[in-house]
């Protein structure tokens, strides 16, 4: 019932540490990737990790389930989900996304929209490989 503005660009960025795709990236990518990570980072909404030590934790966590989500910390009223699509190399080459309304992506439609995304992109990550690969 309500409008949220929420979109993206082709062509458009977000930063990294922000977003569910961006995080999802940096949890599945090349061993070197955590070296460019900046002490502190800059505040986008006032939901957003800007410590290094915590951006490293929520990574781990990323990590062992799979999936990466941004609460609010992009934009306020906006929430997200991000799987990794791994590449002959094991290590991520894109990530599928899903935004949506806080309000509408609460926790128990998060678990299920999670494994809708996480298996989206083990699918497009199997065509690339040619292999069933999980990341959570």
């Amino acid at each position: 019932p309500q409008p949220v503005r929420a979109y993206s660009q082709l062509g458009g960025r977000a930063p990294a540490h922000c977003v569910a795709t961006g995080k999802v990236m940096l949890a599945f990518g090349a061993a070197d990737r955590f070296d460019a990570i900046p002490a502190t980072m800059a505040r986008h909404s006032p939901n957003t990790i800007v410590s290094k030590a915590k951006l490293l934790a929520q990574l781990a966590s990323i990590q062992q389930k799979g999936y990466a989500v941004n609460n609010e910390e992009w934009r306020t009223g906006v929430s997200g989900l991000g799987a990794a699509v791994i590449g002959h190399h094991g290590l991520a080459v894109a990530a599928v996304g899903l935004t949506a309304p806080t309000p509408w992506l609460g926790t128990r439609k998060q678990t299920e929209l999670a494994r809708l995304v996480m298996d989206t992109a083990n699918a497009i990550s199997g065509q690339i490989t040619g292999t069933t690969t999980h990341t959570g």
